[in-house]
């Protein structure tokens, strides 16, 4: 049971939406705010057990989420756990 956070991040737009996949199969999807993205991406990974982020949309954009997710991840937890992926 492979679960994956799929976030299809579209700039200049407040809410985004996040997706869970498991075994390749969408099983929930939600609408966060864009200013609390990569607090909901570590609350949802760690609640359901997710260690890979896939991050889709503009590369220059999604790298500085990544790095955003990166720095909220080390202030929390102390070590970074997710694998993060720009597609």
């Amino acid at each position: 049971m492979d679960k994956v956070l799929l976030v299809n991040i579209k700039p200049f737009t407040f809410t985004q939406v996040i997706s869970i996949f498991e075994d390749g199969n969408e099983v929930e999807t939600m609408v966060v705010p864009m200013n609390k993205i990569e607090e909901e991406i570590l609350i949802l990974a760690k609640h359901n057990n997710i260690s890979e982020v896939n991050l889709v949309g503009p590369k220059v954009y999604t790298k500085g989420i990544q790095k955003k997710i990166e720095k909220a991840e080390l202030k929390t937890y102390n070590k970074n756990m997710l694998d993060i992926k720009l597609i």
